[in-house]
C-alpha cells in the first residue's frame, strides 16, 4: 500500500497573520512619497484610514496594491470601487506616475525595510497572529510535517515574524512574492514529488476556484479560512462549493497538531 507524501501548502496573511494595519500604514508612508496630498494629511495613516482599511482589505491581492487603495481612502471611494474596480484603479495609477509594478513592489519593500531597522517592535506590534496558529506550527514542525509558506508577502517579512515568535521555520520552505510565480505554478512543483498528496490552505475564495479550474491541479486538496479577510459573501459560496472544505481556526489549528 502506497503511503501519500503528506504536503501542507500555507497561506500566510489572513490565515497565520493579521497584517492589515501593519499594511495600512507601510501603504500610507509609501503612498505620502508619491502624492503630496497624502504627505500634507499627515506623516502617519490617521487611526480613521486604518480602520477604514480594515474593511477594504478582503479585496487586496498582492501587497503593493494598498498604496493605491490608500489614496482611494483618502478620496472616499465607495466599497465598490475596491470590490469591483481595484485593478482599473491600480492601473490608472500606474499610468499616472508613470511607474510600473516592480517599482511600487520595490517602494512598498523599501518602506517596510526602513520600518524594521529604525523601529522593529512597533512594526511587529502592528500584527496579530490568529489564536493558536503558532502553536500548531510549531507541533507540525517538531513532528516533521512538510510544511510550505505560499504567499503574495515579500519573504523576508514572513520571516521576521516567524523569528518574532521564535519558530524555527525553513527560509526556503518560504515561498513569496520575490519569486514573481503564482501560487498555481508554486503547487505544480509541490505536485512533482512522489506520491505527493497537497493540502492548500487560503482565504482568498478567488484564488481557491481558480486552482479548482486548473486542470493540472485537480490532485490539490482546497480549504478555505473564513476567519481572515473573507467577506460574508465568500464564506456562503464557499460552503456551497463541492470540493472546497470550509475549515474553522480551532478545526484548523488541531489538524495542524494531529
Amino acid at each position: 500500500m502506497t503511503t501519500m507524501n503528506e504536503l501542507f501548502a500555507l497561506d500566510f496573511d489572513g490565515v497565520i497573520c493579521n497584517s492589515a494595519d501593519e499594511t495600512a500604514v507601510s501603504a500610507w508612508r509609501a503612498a505620502s512619497q508619491l502624492w503630496p496630498e497624502l504627505a500634507q494629511a499627515g506623516s502617519d495613516a490617521p487611526d480613521e484610514i486604518v480602520e477604514q482599511f480594515r474593511a477594504v482589505r478582503p479585496y487586496l491581492e498582492t501587497g503593493f496594491q494598498a498604496i493605491v487603495m490608500i489614496r482611494m481612502l483618502l478620496h472616499q471611494a465607495p466599497l465598490s470601487a475596491f470590490r469591483d474596480e481595484l485593478h482599473t484603479h491600480v492601473e490608472q495609477a500606474l499610468h499616472d506616475l508613470n511607474k510600473s509594478k516592480d517599482e511600487l513592489i520595490a517602494l512598498f519593500g523599501a518602506v517596510r525595510d526602513e520600518w524594521l531597522r529604525k523601529d522593529l517592535p512597533s512594526w511587529l506590534d502592528r500584527h496579530s497572529f490568529y489564536p493558536g496558529v503558532i502553536t500548531a506550527l510549531r507541533c507540525a514542525l517538531q513532528q516533521q510535517k512538510r510544511l510550505y509558506i505560499l504567499t503574495t508577502k515579500q519573504e523576508r517579512f514572513v520571516a521576521a515574524l516567524f523569528a518574532s515568535q521564535h519558530l524555527p521555520f525553513p527560509a526556503d520552505l518560504i515561498w513569496g512574492l520575490d519569486r514573481k510565480v503564482k501560487k498555481e505554478v508554486l503547487l505544480q512543483e509541490l505536485l512533482k514529488e512522489k506520491d505527493a498528496r497537497v493540502h492548500f490552505v487560503e482565504d482568498r475564495l478567488d484564488t481557491l476556484i481558480r486552482v479548482h479550474a486548473n486542470p493540472t491541479l485537480q490532485a490539490v486538496k482546497l480549504y478555505f479560512a473564513p476567519w481572515g479577510y473573507a467577506t460574508r459573501a465568500e464564506c456562503t459560496q464557499a460552503e456551497k462549493h463541492p470540493d472546497i472544505h470550509c475549515f474553522s481556526l480551532e478545526h484548523f489549528t488541531s489538524w495542524l497538531k494531529e
